[in-house]
């Protein structure tokens, strides 16, 4: 028995994430951007993560793939009970009648004041992007484990190496700058081929259940990255919640290896996929 990847169109393939941004909110006539990114592996944990080399353009035609936007006046309606129960929020609220202020008291030394959320983000937008020259520097200043997100191209992962990476994580980001980009899983082969060797290579994007982590270990990846998944757990039940999910898809697993005639991850090879002849055309270079 062998898996098989269905390409259909991109809403039904969850290898191929077209993500919508879901901005701008608008709340009390201010409109407001935001943008999240958490990311986990349940099998690799490293000390820093790099993600970069990219700038985020937020198009309209994104607000329209979004379908019904978060902030209007029905849903203001329907979660305005829910301040009841929160009187601080409520009184930071009433006295600048705007939403408090997020912080990020990490982008500043200890004891000094610190940026709000919006402002800090707004001067990283305005900063250009690292140059290889930079992750090189950051990589030796680390002197620890130091993984690369964002690869797609094997050009980019031997740069990588040559920059001092231990990890790349091959990700499209989600689709969330360039929505037409190959799905993560398509340039995963020939960056796992080009420098699996030399250091680990992680698989970002497009994992749902466990036969999608076994078909990115079978195609080379050492580990996957699963993204939103752990926080729909922490949503629906704290703790206990993302410890559900890990087992979900841990189950999963099992029972692809099962049904693959495999006993442990450590048996899988490519031989275990079938993939269109075109699967991967124009990403080996």
């Amino acid at each position: 028995m062998a898996l098989y990847f269905h390409i259909p169109f991109p809403e039904e393939n969850p290898f191929l994430q077209l993500m919508a941004i879901r901005a701008p909110l608008v709340f009390q006539g201010v409109k407001w951007s935001y943008a999240v990114f958490l990311f986990s592996t349940p099998y690799i944990v490293y000390s820093i993560l790099l993600s970069g080399l990219y700038v985020f353009a937020l198009k309209a035609h994104r607000k329209i793939r979004a379908g019904r936007l978060p902030g209007t006046s029905c849903q203001r309606q329907r979660y305005a009970p829910q301040v009841v129960v929160r009187p601080r929020w409520l009184t930071a609220y009433a006295r600048t009648l705007r939403p408090p202020d997020l912080t990020v008291p990490n982008m500043v030394p200890a004891g000094q004041p610190a940026p709000t959320f919006f402002g800090a983000y707004a001067q990283w937008a305005a900063t250009p992007p690292p140059a290889w020259d930079d992750v090189a520097w950051l990589a030796q200043l680390w002197g620890g484990p130091f993984l690369v997100k964002g690869i797609t191209r094997i050009d980019d992962a031997k740069r990588a190496v040559d920059a001092g990476a231990t990890a790349v994580s091959v990700s499209n980001h989600g689709g969330n700058n360039l929505d037409g980009t190959p799905a993560s899983i398509r340039a995963l082969p020939g960056v796992a081929d080009a420098v699996g060797g030399q250091i680990e290579v992680l698989l970002d994007g497009g994992i749902r259940r466990g036969s999608d982590v076994v078909k990115a270990l079978a195609l080379g990846a050492r580990a996957v990255m699963i993204g939103r998944a752990y926080l729909w757990g922490l949503a629906a039940n704290g703790s206990a919640g993302v410890k559900n999910v890990f087992d979900v898809l841990r189950g999963g697993i099992d029972s692809t290896l099962l049904a693959l005639g495999r006993s442990s991850i450590g048996e899988l090879s490519p031989d275990d996929i079938i993939m269109p002849a075109e699967f991967s055309r124009g990403l080996h270079k």
